[in-house]
């Protein structure tokens, strides 16, 4: 029976979700005459769409069900196991791919290519594999500056070295967009499959040895495959982005910086290196090493800023350094003034409503990252200091794309690996669900109206559930950890006060 009501929420939850997407698009064209963007705009529009009004409803009455019974929920949920929190979401997962893939069938895989990053106007699918395929070919051309925003250095140069197995006919192609002569090529669809189960089969073995010191059964086996198949995954895979090659790096340095063994720590402190080389805000992983503030911790820390170092300037010998500040005035933007999609930090959310001014970005933008860096040094837990690293980079201005959602697998994964729950944890687990199980869609999208979307706040596409959701997910994250920065102070405050009251009454005893 509790099987049963499981899957039954699970289905209500996404259903939800789902409704939210709808309730996005129907408000977006409701409102597509207007200009300014204004809040008060957005809530007139609301008020106009039955859609909109029917989300609304169920998010009250929800809201309402919430707080009538949060007693109770919070008991049930009070040192739940380790096991009961898998179970759930696997069942979320599974209810939401099984709609996903029900809907692909009904709209001939229009949801499907939709959730995955394409514009399904008809025309050749020319995202697919672009990152991959296309980087490779610039690369391999020694056109490096036409990538200079979009990789590092040490990017550029692993791009350069895949270019070398690939046919020169086709590196040296004119058309920078064939991709049908490249996915026609075997050598090339071979060597994206290879650097991709590479990629695969490491994070599921890392996954499988975290989750193992839980326990050892279906559950976890389960739970491993479904983020190798979850939305970030999937979508790094669709594009053929190397943050996935990123990810492995930086989760052999989460588990393996503090070996007993100095090889493996020696491994880790290099393994970080190469994952902040390609995607440098993987350095905040760095900051772990600092669970004492002594001399040897700091030697610590500056070999692996120092293999990072190494590792994204010397490429830049052969790129350019011409592309390495490219790159990093690229990297080091500061909040945009439009509204970003895909992008998941709290100044895009503030553009979405049409706060725009400069010195509020930047305020809430510093003010944030701040914050969460405090958490990974106060909080007790150690998923929850990575959960507080990832949330910083989500909350970077300049990563664009949906990509970058794969580092939630780090927390989540030592999140589920956790014994006992309590109910913030749960939350926690929603958070992170919400980033990486696929939202199923039911609309279809127009490609005129499509592209009309939200202009009242400057949207020019959205391609996704996923990518809707995925803002607010995030800043859920950031409203948790604040929650438990507060609750850490609070209890801190306390235990001083209790122990000043009690040296009081032992002098006057």
């Amino acid at each position: 029976m509790k099987k049963v009501i499981l899957f039954l929420f699970s289905a209500a939850f996404l259903i939800v979700s789902s409704l939210i997407t709808c309730f996005a698009e129907s408000v977006s064209l409701t409102a597509s005459s207007d200009d300014s963007g204004k809040l008060s705009e957005l809530l007139s529009a609301f008020s106009q769409c039955g859609i909109a009004a029917a989300v609304g409803a169920v998010s009250i009455v929800l809201i309402i069900l919430f707080i009538i019974f949060r007693k109770k929920l919070a008991a049930k949920l009070t040192d739940s196991s380790g096991s009961k929190m898998i179970n759930t979401f696997i069942a979320l997962f599974s209810v939401s791919g099984i709609i996903c893939l029900a809907f692909a069938l009904i709209t001939d895989g229009t949801t499907w290519t939709d959730m995955m990053h394409i514009d399904n106007s008809g025309e050749f699918l020319k995202t697919q594999f672009s990152d991959f395929l296309n980087s490779a070919r610039v690369c391999g051309s020694e056109k490096f500056y036409l990538l200079a925003d979009k990789f590092s250095p040490f990017g550029m140069l692993l791009y350069f070295i895949i270019a070398q197995f690939m046919p020169a006919k086709i590196i040296l192609s004119n058309s920078l967009f064939d991709e049908i002569v490249v996915l026609g090529n075997q050598t090339c669809m071979l060597l994206y499959l290879f650097i991709v189960l590479f990629v695969i089969v490491l994070f599921y073995r890392m996954s499988r040895s975290v989750l193992r010191r839980n326990t050892f059964n279906i559950r976890d086996e389960v739970t491993a495959f479904l983020l190798i198949v979850s939305f970030p995954a999937m979508y790094c895979i669709e594009l053929g982005n190397i943050a996935g090659i990123s990810l492995v790096f930086a989760m052999f340095f989460i588990m393996y910086f503090n070996s007993e063994k100095k090889l493996f720590r020696e491994l880790a402190y290099a393994s970080l290196g190469i994952s902040a080389a390609i995607t440098p805000y993987t350095l905040i992983f760095a900051l772990f090493i600092f669970d004492k503030f002594n001399k040897k911790n700091i030697l610590r820390f500056i070999r692996t800023a120092a293999y990072f170092v190494v590792l994204f300037t010397a490429p830049a010998f052969f790129t350019g350094f011409h592309n390495m500040k490219s790159y990093i005035i690229s990297f080091l933007a500061l909040p945009s003034k439009d509204y970003i999609i895909g992008n998941t930090s709290i100044t895009n959310l503030l553009t979405f409503f049409g706060i725009d001014t400069e010195f509020i970005l930047y305020a809430v933008f510093i003010v944030t990252q701040i914050i969460a860096a405090i958490c990974i040094f106060i909080l007790p837990a150690f998923w929850q200091k990575a959960a507080a690293a990832v949330y910083i980079i989500l909350n970077m201005t300049s990563m664009p794309g949906s990509f970058i959602l794969i580092f939630a697998f780090i927390p989540f994964v030592l999140l589920l690996s956790e014994k006992k729950h309590s109910p913030v944890n749960w939350l926690y687990m929603l958070a992170f669900s919400l980033l990486i199980i696929p939202i199923p869609e039911w609309f279809y999208y127009d490609k005129y109206d499509f592209r009309n979307l939200m202009t009242m706040f400057g949207i020019t596409n959205v391609y996704s559930a996923n990518e809707l959701i995925s803002l607010p997910a995030v800043q859920m994250l950031f409203v948790l950890l604040l929650y438990q920065l507060v609750i850490f102070f609070k209890n801190n405050k306390q235990k001083k006060t209790a122990s000043a009251v009690q040296l009081q009454e032992d002098i006057q005893e």
